[in-house]
């Protein structure tokens, strides 16, 4: 029922598509190769790389995992986030049983990012497309229009 009041509703909103090399993708795209450390180049002028290979490392235009996150990663605002997750707290064997933590994410929003790495990193895009490093992912110009309900998150 709900679906169905939806499509009636016929509201229409136009969503940000991203692209890697030439292929089109809507959600995102993460690192999967945790033994591969990459590089993050932006504007080919400065890049970042994670502390640690295991750290995730995602572009998102959306990000559909962590519904707190939507707010962050707007599908609206003309912008990709490169977001580096810090791993998980860990205890330190000298200081007993204290945690650990790297802090927050790193959130870089961007137009462009050109990833490499020393060998190919294997990069999933909307949890099916398999590519591997190098690539370019950038903001297409391209918008595609979708039919939204009214308590949609973005």
């Amino acid at each position: 029922k709900a679906a169905h009041e939806i499509l009636s509703a016929r509201k229409i909103e136009l969503i940000d598509l991203a692209q890697i090399n030439d292929h089109f993708f809507l959600l995102s795209a993460e690192v999967q190769d945790t033994s591969t450390p990459v590089t993050l180049e932006f504007d080919d002028d400065w890049s970042v790389s994670p502390l640690h290979p295991t750290q995730l490392v995602g572009i998102y235009n959306f990000n559909y995992r962590v519904p707190r996150d939507m707010q962050k990663t707007n599908p609206q605002d003309g912008w990709l986030n490169t977001i580096i997750v810090p791993e998980r707290p860990a205890r330190i064997p000298f200081l007993g049983r204290r945690d650990f933590s790297w802090g927050d994410e790193t959130d870089i929003p961007t137009r462009r990012v050109r990833m490499t790495s020393a060998s190919p990193a294997t990069i999933i895009a909307d949890c099916e497309r398999v590519f591997k490093t190098p690539l370019t992912i950038t903001l297409s110009h391209h918008r595609i229009k979708v039919i939204v309900g009214k308590n949609r998150l973005f």
